[in-house]
């Protein structure tokens, strides 16, 4: 009995400890009026920068449009869609100029063959303009890469098509990969559909093409499209340890060009045509893998980040190699880990475990703002009833600015712990760029609530409930606040649920909103203003 009082009263302190957290006053949260709840299996969110945000919600075959005042916080229109070809999934919301469109893909299961169409959004009265076929596919299409954000089943791969835009925003690309005709990557050459368009969705071209080099030596590193129309990608050939420029026209043979870019291992690169039409490429490297016995995995051991400049015909203009220091690899680290990397470092060897590039931004003075976030995920096999869990890992950001001229103005390690089994769900990170200030936003433990910034923070849960908290990072120095914006469970003393990171969307300069459920099956409007 006298355990169960005891529990009982440490419950208690731990509520009142939550209930009088300090909250920013950088952000005032408002709520907005409730409204009927859309169950859907695909969520979009956008803003047209005008006072206005809306949410496309995509269920096969019922598509829910709604619109939402933010300046009132009422839902001001809904519309319903019903016809929709077979099998529609979407691909998300394209903004072209001052218009939007909604793009999305059908199947047809008798030849395999996908369909992309897309309809014209019209804010003014909340509708869509009639479907425009974009292009099928010549055969069936392969998944895309590994999706965060689909949890467990995202293990089977992501979306199949992916959208690029050209730095002017005159032209758009879609890209998409053929189910290999052969199975053995040592036989097979990767079929890669290209279909460019203008901001009318007029097709400029489109082709399936063969890649140069088999699916083993061969690893697909980054895409874009030029201003001109023309496809520009990045490889990495395993076997010479060499990049491959190579250059997709309308019509005819595609160029390679080599370039010796050293021994590095990359996930993925970044690769943006910038305003002197040349192209921007930037990415995490790594110098080798490292096997993690006690997860049966490998891991990317990220040493660095790598920037280089091409001109169109794949000439090397400058190229930055920019290392993280040993103080740096091991801040917020275990004194076991610090023992660790201080022995690796010896051999050059010494890295932060697996850092992916969630953003990577162009400034008019040609400097570059780079955000990258830990994350990883490993397989745990239970014998006892033959199944397997999968453990998503979300942790620390580190946070760069690098001068036009590929100088390290200032680079930031910024703590985070977070854990689910159930893919990203409310973990992870969302960017907001502010007028001086660069914002990002996480769910957090409620125990971190109160700690210092440069605390190392305890371990959040993904379900638990947790703060929405967020670093806010001065663009000039580097320096960094940390605030906690509100509770997940309780908004205004209203009891909140389903928060995701990836629902967060900027309504304007200083606005952030999110959609939450709540009770009586009914969802709400979050808003988040920045004071500034």
């Amino acid at each position: 009995m006298l355990k169960l009082k005891m529990s009982i009263v440490l419950l208690i302190i731990a509520q009142i400890a939550i209930s009088q957290a300090k909250l920013s006053n950088d952000f005032k949260v408002i709520n907005s009026t409730p409204y009927k709840v859309v169950d859907a299996k695909m969520k979009e969110y956008f803003s047209d920068n005008n006072g206005n945000i809306y949410s496309i919600k995509t269920n096969n075959a019922n598509v829910i449009i709604q619109k939402f005042d933010i300046n009132t916080m009422k839902e001001v229109a809904r519309k319903t869609y019903t016809e929709w070809p077979p099998y529609n999934k979407s691909l998300g919301i394209l903004e072209l100029g001052e218009s939007f469109y909604y793009l999305y893909e059908s199947l047809d299961k008798k030849t395999n063959k996908k369909t992309v169409y897309a309809r014209q959004f019209i804010t003014t009265d909340c509708t869509l303009d009639k479907q425009v076929k974009l292009f099928s596919s010549d055969g069936s299409v392969a998944m895309g890469p590994i999706g965060e954000d689909l949890g467990f089943w995202g293990m089977k791969g992501g979306a199949p098509f992916t959208i690029y835009r050209s730095f002017d925003d005159s032209k758009f690309m879609i890209n998409y990969r053929r189910k290999p005709l052969l199975k053995r990557d040592a036989a097979n050459h990767d079929l890669l559909g290209f279909f460019v368009f203008d901001t009318s969705l007029n097709k400029v071209w489109g082709r399936e093409v063969k890649m140069p080099y088999t699916e083993k030596v061969m690893n697909n590193l980054a895409y874009t499209v030029g201003s001109d129309g023309t496809v520009y990608m990045m490889a990495f050939h395993r076997d010479d340890k060499s990049f491959k420029f190579i250059t997709i026209p309308k019509e005819g043979d595609l160029t390679v060009t080599g370039l010796n870019k050293g021994d590095y291992m990359f996930q993925r690169l970044q690769m943006k045509e910038n305003k002197d039409g040349n192209f921007d490429f930037l990415g995490y490297y790594a110098n080798g893998l490292d096997y993690k016995f006690m997860e049966g995995n490998l891991s990317l051991n990220t040493n660095g980040i790598t920037h280089f400049e091409l001109s169109k015909k794949g000439e090397i203009i400058k190229s930055d190699d920019i290392e993280f220091p040993i103080d740096f690899i091991n801040l917020y680290a275990s004194n076991r880990q610090k023992n660790k990397n201080n022995k690796r470092e010896k051999g050059g060897k010494s890295g932060i475990r697996d850092i992916k590039l969630r953003e990577f931004s162009v400034n008019p003075d040609g400097s570059m703002f780079v955000l990258g976030e830990q994350y990883y995920y490993f397989v745990v096999y239970n014998a006892a009833n033959n199944s397997y869990t999968y453990k998503f890992y979300y942790e620390d950001l580190v946070a760069t600015k690098i001068s036009a001229d590929g100088k390290v103005l200032w680079m930031k390690k910024l703590p985070k712990r977070q854990f689910g089994t159930s893919g990203r769900g409310g973990m992870g990170i969302s960017y907001i760029k502010g007028k001086n200030s660069h914002y990002i936003l996480f769910l957090d433990n409620v125990k971190n609530a109160d700690i210092g910034i440069d605390e190392v923070p305890a371990r959040h849960v993904d379900g638990k409930g947790g703060y929405l908290t967020a670093y806010k990072i001065n663009d000039a120095d580097g320096n960094y606040t940390k605030h906690t914006l509100y509770n997940s469970l309780e908004v205004n003393n209203v009891k909140t649920y389903q928060f995701k990171t990836s629902r967060i969307v900027k309504a304007n300069d200083n606005t952030l909103v999110v959609e939450v459920y709540i009770k009586g099956k009914k969802d709400m409007i979050i808003k988040m203003e920045l004071v500034e």
